[in-house]
């Protein structure tokens, strides 16, 4: 017997897939490359930085981001 709708929503929270891949679906999932080179050493050592200093760090790149999408 399937899950109660009401709850598929919270279950595939939990496993981290939506909600047709629970159902049977394929789902194409986009690739996203990852940052290598200088990038990847950056946020390696941006990730073993203090959360407050980590949030303030992403602050900045998503703002410089959304500004040269902008531009």
């Amino acid at each position: 017997m399937p899950p109660r709708s009401d709850v598929l929503p919270a279950m595939a929270e939990i496993l981290g897939v939506r909600v047709e891949e629970l159902l049977g679906h394929e789902v194409k999932r986009k690739t996203v490359a990852a940052p290598n080179g200088r990038a990847r050493r950056a946020f390696d050592q941006v990730s073993r930085l203090p959360k407050r200093q980590q949030q303030k760090i992403i602050e900045v790149v998503e703002a410089f981001v959304a500004q040269q999408a902008s531009a």
